[in-house]
């Protein structure tokens, strides 16, 4: 990971990264690929977590209802 901002800084350099990232992966239909579904990480700003909105795998195409 290349630390660009956002960082709290220490007397040493940057924050140690010990944050867990936890992710959830599945196969969005029967058959198809795994992949990540949800990830989630605590930081120093509060929790960060992300979701799958869109997923196509060739004639089949998947939208979250969320979904912009």
């Amino acid at each position: 990971m290349v630390q660009k901002g956002g960082f709290k800084k220490k007397q040493n350099g940057f924050s140690k990264l010990d944050q867990e990232l936890v992710i959830w992966a599945a196969a969005p239909f029967v058959g198809a690929h795994i992949v990540p579904v949800r990830m989630q990480v605590d930081t120093d700003f509060g929790r960060m977590e992300l979701h799958l909105e869109r997923y196509n795998d060739g004639p089949i195409k998947l939208v979250s209802k969320n979904a912009n």
